[in-house]
């Protein structure tokens, strides 16, 4: 299986539940599976080349491959831009 797939899964998968957690019947939340495929696959290949992109730039500036590492390698752009960060 693809990373694309098993993102796409994953996106597919949250929304169902989504809607389910608001009270909308498993009947029609299953009818809209093709629906929320279609809608979601332009997200999940963004998803997995930025997950690449940040993979990549890790590996070159050694840095852990943890859950930290997109934070971490975000951090090592702004600061080479000269950008700073402000938390949220």
């Amino acid at each position: 299986q693809s990373l694309v797939a098993k993102q796409l899964e994953d996106s597919v998968k949250h929304a169902k539940m989504e809607l389910a957690m608001q009270g909308i019947p498993k009947e029609m939340i299953a009818q809209r599976d093709g629906e929320f495929r279609k809608e979601l696959e332009p997200q999940a290949r963004t998803q997995v080349k930025m997950y690449l992109i940040l993979s990549a730039i890790a590996r070159k500036e050694n840095i852990a491959a943890d859950q930290q590492m997109p934070r971490n390698v975000m951090e090592l752009l702004f600061k080479e831009a000269a950008w700073e960060i402000t938390e949220a």
